[in-house]
C-alpha cells in the first residue's frame, strides 16, 4: 500500500511539474543536457561495476517498482531515476552511485531472473520499453 501511495505522489509531482513547465516554455525551446552521460560507475556489493546509464535505469526501476505497475508509472519512474542519477553523478568522485539506500535501489538482471522466474522476459521487456520510451529525459529546475 505504501508503494502505491508513493508512486501516486511521484506521478502527481511529475504531472504538476510538466503542467507548470509547459506554460512557461515555448515549443521550440528544448533543453539539451550540457554533457551527455552514457556510463555509470556503480558500487554494488562492494565492487565497482561499469554500466550504461540506460541499463542502470532499468535495474533501478525494476528494484524500486513492481513490474506489474502501470506502464505510465514505470515511464515516470525512469525519468525520476535518471534525474536523481545524473544529479548524484556530478557530486561523487570515486564512483558515481551506490546500490544502497544512500542512492537508489538497483538490481542486476540475474537478480531480476531470480525474482521473476518465468515472468522474467515479460517483466524485463515491459520495464526496458518504458525506460527506452523516456531515454535521455530528465527533470531540471533553473538550469
Amino acid at each position: 500500500m505504501k508503494q502505491k501511495i508513493m508512486v501516486f505522489f511521484i506521478i502527481f509531482f511529475l504531472m504538476l511539474i510538466s503542467f507548470t513547465c509547459k506554460k512557461n516554455i515555448k515549443e521550440e525551446q528544448i533543453i539539451e543536457p550540457k554533457e551527455e552521460i552514457k556510463q555509470v560507475n556503480l558500487l554494488h556489493n562492494d565492487k565497482i561495476i561499469d554500466l550504461e546509464l540506460e541499463e542502470y535505469i532499468i535495474g533501478v526501476v525494476a528494484c524500486e517498482m513492481p513490474a506489474s505497475f502501470d506502464y505510465e508509472a514505470l515511464k515516470a519512474m525512469s525519468v525520476a531515476a535518471r534525474t536523481f542519477a545524473l544529479y548524484k553523478m556530478k557530486s561523487n568522485k570515486k564512483y558515481d552511485l551506490t546500490s544502497t539506500k544512500n542512492d537508489q535501489c538497483y538490481i542486476t538482471t540475474s537478480k531480476m531472473k531470480s525474482n521473476w522466474k518465468d515472468n522474467f522476459n515479460k517483466n524485463y521487456n515491459k520495464i526496458k520499453d518504458a525506460v527506452n520510451k523516456k531515454k535521455n529525459e530528465y527533470m531540471t529546475y533553473n538550469d
